[in-house]
């Protein structure tokens, strides 16, 4: 009888190691797999959340907003333009929109903007999904248009401001006129952006646009930010940051 017990015990001890095999085989992934799912969900909660983490012209009501009038009883307003020098990322309170020029690739590699990629890779990564994700080389992010990306970044709360002012980079950007003509208008769509999220907004800050690697003369892009009509319930103020060594 014992070895009988023994026989049996080793025959379900056999089938059960055989049945564990094949559980192993036909069920659950490996633990290098499941981390890997795990990776991809992270990536494509990253991607949802990126949906919700810019206001672009999409956003803005196809009424002629432009057209609407751009004062109360007739009284024009312009920007205030006020000049500060130093880091414009360092002391800015949360809630600050930091604002510079893009083109519309998506690529944020030299000059200015490759510092807002450093600050804000999150944000960075919003931009790009939009510029090259949502849009394509047939049907590319229209110039003369904004996006204001909301805080993603750490604890800074701040807000990025992109002004599609030039369609290419490098020596493929746009002429300078054009870069002019189209920053009026990208400038007039982020301050109706900002207008839609004005109570989490405490104030502008842009560095010194276009003068950068588009290479166009800040005093023309100052002259057209000035020339612009605000709207009543636009901001008024822009500060504009250039560094202590220029």
């Amino acid at each position: 009888m014992p070895s009988q017990a023994n026989s049996s015990g080793a025959t379900r001890s056999k089938a059960s190691t055989a049945s564990g095999v094949k559980r192993t085989a036909a069920g659950s992934p490996p633990p290098a797999k499941r981390a890997k799912a795990n990776t991809t969900d992270e990536a494509h909660s990253d991607e949802a959340h990126s949906d919700e983490a810019h206001l672009d012209h999409t956003h803005i009501s196809s009424s002629g907003w432009l057209n609407a009038p751009s004062s109360q009883e007739g009284k024009s307003q312009s920007l205030q333009v006020t000049h500060h020098k130093g880091d414009m990322f360092t002391g800015a309170p949360q809630g600050t929109v930091l604002v510079h020029a893009c083109n519309t690739q998506g690529h944020w590699g030299a000059g200015i903007a490759k510092a807002f990629k450093q600050h804000y890779p999150k944000a960075y990564f919003d931009h790009n999904k939009f510029c090259t994700k949502d849009h394509s080389k047939t049907s590319p992010v229209a110039t003369g248009t904004a996006q204001l990306l909301a805080p993603r970044d750490g604890d800074k709360q701040h807000w990025i401001g992109c002004l599609f002012t030039s369609a290419k980079y490098g020596k493929r950007k746009d002429k300078p006129d054009q870069i002019i003509a189209n920053t009026a208008q990208s400038l007039s769509m982020l301050l109706e952006l900002i207008s839609q999220v004005d109570d989490r907004v405490t104030e502008i800050r842009m560095c010194r646009i276009n003068s950068g690697k588009f290479g166009v003369p800040w005093e023309k892009t100052e002259s057209v930010l000035k020339s612009i009509e605000l709207k009543p319930h636009w901001r008024t103020k822009i500060e504009v940051w250039k560094p202590e060594d220029e």
